[in-house]
C-alpha cells in the first residue's frame, strides 16, 4: 500500500516511497502514515526505530516502543518494558524519576523536541494474534481513559469459596 510513483525522469521508470495512500474515486489520492516510522515533529525529522534502540540501550530497560501523538502539537510517546532492575528503580524512585532519567540518557542523541513526552510502563508490548504491534493497542495505553488494571500473577484455590490471588498493580 505504499505510494508508487512513474515517471520518464527516473532512472529505473518509478520510485517506491514510505507513504502509504489510498486513492480516492476521483482519481486524487489521500497519503496516509509512513511504514519507514519516520515522523516529523515541530520541523525535525526523528526515526522513532532510532530513539527505540537508543531507549533499549539503557540499564533498566528490556524493550521498547515509540509512536508520535498529537494534542495540540506532535510529540513522540514511549511504552516501555522495565528488566528487573528498572523494575525495582520504579517501586523505589517512582515514575516522574524514570521518565526524567530517560529522557536524559535520550538527550545524549535526540534534540529536546524529540525526546518523549508521555511514557507507559507495561509488562509487555501489546500484540495482535499474529505477534504485530498495532497502532490501536498502542494508542488505548494513551488514552485518558485507559485503566490501570492489577494483572494476576498468581492464584491458589484454597477452598470452595476461598481463593488467593498474587496481584501487579500498575
Amino acid at each position: 500500500q505504499c505510494l508508487k510513483i512513474q515517471s520518464p525522469f527516473f532512472d529505473n521508470d518509478n520510485l517506491i516511497t514510505s507513504d502509504r495512500a489510498i486513492f480516492n474515486h476521483d482519481g486524487t489520492f489521500q497519503l496516509l502514515e509512513r511504514t519507514d516510522r519516520i515522523v516529523k515533529i515541530e520541523g525535525k525529522r526523528a526515526s522513532l526505530p532510532e530513539i527505540e534502540n537508543k531507549l533499549k540501550e539503557h540499564a533498566l530497560i528490556e524493550d521498547a516502543y515509540t509512536i508520535s501523538m498529537e494534542s495540540n502539537r506532535q510529540y513522540v510517546a514511549a511504552v516501555i518494558v522495565l528488566n528487573d532492575d528498572g523494575k525495582k528503580m520504579l517501586k523505589e524512585k517512582g515514575k516522574a524519576y524514570l521518565n526524567l532519567e530517560f529522557k536524559k540518557s535520550l538527550s545524549l542523541y535526540f534534540e529536546r523536541v524529540l525526546l518523549p513526552k508521555q511514557f507507559r510502563y507495561v509488562n509487555k508490548i501489546p500484540m495482535n494474534e499474529q505477534g504485530k504491534i498495532t497502532a490501536t493497542d498502542i494508542n488505548a495505553l494513551f488514552e485518558s481513559s485507559w485503566v490501570k488494571l492489577p494483572e494476576i500473577k498468581s492464584h491458589e484455590q484454597l477452598a470452595e469459596k476461598e481463593v488467593t490471588l498474587q496481584l501487579f498493580i500498575p
